[in-house]
């Protein structure tokens, strides 16, 4: 059962990359500037619940389960990742490479997680 909360939440943060990709590169080559109390700290705060409440499932799977090719220290950058490209992906001058690299990086440990729980 907690498996499949995990499955969910996963699958919820991997929709929630999406979309903090769109909004970066929405932002990026229109050159918006976001109202940080209207927009950003609404989307980040979501972003934050999210990524903790996932945390706290993916840790207790990995202490539970020991996945072979997964760890604890993974889940904990995926979740500081999470949140702070929630907010950087609203600034048009956040850099392109390491913003996209982040996202990789989440979306890596994201997958690791999907595959290690239906293992």
């Amino acid at each position: 059962m907690k498996e499949d909360l995990l499955t969910e939440q996963t699958k919820q943060l991997i929709e929630l990359t999406d979309q903090i990709e769109e909004i970066f590169n929405t932002t990026k080559t229109e050159q918006i500037e976001h109202d940080f109390y209207e927009t950003i700290k609404p989307f980040a705060d979501r972003a934050f619940e999210l990524s903790s409440n996932w945390k706290t499932a993916a840790s207790e799977f990995i202490e539970n389960k020991r996945p072979k090719h997964l760890h604890v220290q993974q889940i904990d950058q995926a979740a500081e990742l999470i949140s702070t490209s929630s907010i950087q992906a609203f600034f048009p001058k956040t850099s392109l490479k390491r913003f996209k690299s982040q996202l990789q990086s989440i979306r890596y440990t994201m997958e690791t997680v999907l595959k290690q729980v239906e293992a």
